[in-house]
């Protein structure tokens, strides 16, 4: 498996787009010159239009293939921590968290597998429970492997960090959430959405 980093990302899309723009240009040309064109023209222009209509279906394929943006929330509660995610199948970023954090990882119970399954209804999976990790080692780990990442703790206050460029946050927001609080009911009175 391979993974590739943000700038990757980012130089693969523009060519993807740009091999888009060029195929287009390409197959206009050529179907406007085929009509008045010789035979023996004819030809080259068919193969061509079949190149760039083969490019722009790679580059189509390469582009609806780019993931979108990921996000974590991090919900804090006392010594330990619930990290859902908004896209369950990033494979290699969960094994990632638990090759690092393999001693602070533990299961959830039946119990807290139901309580934090309310997250479903927004969009997120709960996917690790940490415990005993310190935020100063957990945040920054969140920060290279997701996009953007939320922080709640147990008075409810937001934390944003926008991190779609760098592995380093290049702005970050207080208040500012993936969904409301409210909207959220657990099933407990531990829950996402207890105070």
């Amino acid at each position: 498996m391979v993974v590739l980093p943000r700038s990757e990302i980012r130089r693969a899309k523009f060519g993807a787009v740009l091999t888009l723009v060029l195929a287009a240009v390409v197959l206009v040309g050529a179907a406007i010159r085929l009509p008045g064109s010789s035979q023996l023209a004819q030809v080259p222009l068919i193969l061509l239009g079949l190149v760039a209509f083969a490019a722009a279906a790679i580059a189509a394929i390469q582009l609806l293939s780019h993931r979108s943006n990921s996000q974590a929330v991090i919900f804090h509660e006392g010594d330990h921590y619930v990290i859902a995610t908004n896209q369950l199948h990033e494979g290699y970023k969960l094994r990632f968290f638990r090759d690092v954090l393999n001693d602070g990882i533990v299961s959830f119970t039946d119990n807290e597998r139901e309580q934090w399954s309310v997250l479903l209804r927004v969009g997120f999976h709960p996917v690790f429970h940490v415990r005993n990790v310190r935020k100063t080692v957990l945040l920054p780990l969140c920060f290279m492997v997701f996009d953007e990442v939320f922080v709640v703790d147990h008075t409810r206050r937001w934390d944003y960090f926008n991190c779609k460029n760098t592995s380093e946050p290049t702005f970050s927001d207080r208040g500012v959430g993936p969904f409301d609080l409210d909207s959220v009911k657990p099933q407990s009175q531990s829950g996402p959405s207890s105070s």
